[in-house]
């Protein structure tokens, strides 16, 4: 009866708003922290041509061989591809449960508030935390689309190759209508990453009224560095800071 009562417990925990905004802010966290990793990853377009790996240019560059060793990672200890598609599983199965989770504490949070209190509520919450559902479709529906044009290539045309990153970004970001999407769905990921990261404090109960002011600077500079490392790439390639590599891909016009 004591473990059925455990189970019981741990399962209504589960189910609760509280184990679904711990769980959400637990999928929140991965997704961060793929968010500054991949930031850190786009970084590589400036890093040039590497000596010693012929590409048809004299070397490779060095995002490309950045791709080159996230496609065969582990290899050959396992084969190709699998420890990518692995952080692909956990990333997706992340990004489904977090989205759930928030739509339906959403929801819910609707459902059970008297009016009364949710109009005092919302007078007191921020634009920032008014906006969280809005900002995050918008960076949903723009991530549906990075990956389409970046990473299935079915938004790049026919001369789409995986192993040619740095001419792809290349092609997309000198064509201003482009970056200057790239831009305006940064401009929605800030709030949300600033506002989110400060939630997942908060709900993990890491939050301290002696040091709240530093951790929502630290929420900020994070949100910062995301975007400004993100935004980086495009407004490099457009203003022509980084070198044309466009007819690395045949077919391709600048």
């Amino acid at each position: 009866m004591r473990v059925r009562a455990v189970r019981r417990s741990r399962f209504t925990l589960l189910t609760s708003s509280i184990g679904k905004k711990i769980a959400a802010a637990v999928s929140g966290s991965i997704l961060l922290g793929f968010l500054l990793v991949h930031m850190l990853g786009n970084l590589k377009a400036f890093g040039g041509i590497q000596p010693g790996a012929p590409d048809g240019r004299g070397g490779l560059w060095e995002i490309d061989e950045y791709a080159r060793f996230l496609r065969s990672m582990g290899a050959p200890l396992v084969p190709r591809g699998a420890l990518l598609w692995t952080l692909r599983i956990v990333l997706i199965s992340a990004l489904v449960t977090h989205v759930a989770l928030v739509v339906d504490l959403a929801r819910r949070n609707r459902g059970t508030r008297p009016l009364g209190y949710a109009r005092t509520n919302y007078a007191k919450a921020s634009l920032t935390a008014r906006t969280m559902m809005w900002s995050g479709m918008t960076v949903l529906v723009f991530l549906v689309l990075h990956l389409l044009h970046f990473t299935t290539g079915s938004l790049a045309g026919p001369t789409w190759d995986p192993s040619a990153v740095h001419a792809h970004l290349s092609h997309a970001f000198r064509k201003p209508w482009l970056a200057g999407l790239y831009l305006l769905a940064l401009a929605a990921l800030f709030p949300h990453v600033r506002h989110g990261a400060w939630s997942a404090v908060q709900t993990l109960g890491w939050n301290d009224p002696r040091r709240d002011a530093r951790l929502r600077a630290l929420a900020t500079a994070f949100a910062l560095l995301v975007v400004l490392g993100f935004a980086s790439v495009p407004i490099a390639f457009l203003a022509g800071w980084v070198p044309d590599s466009t007819l690395a891909v045949p077919g391709a016009t600048p």
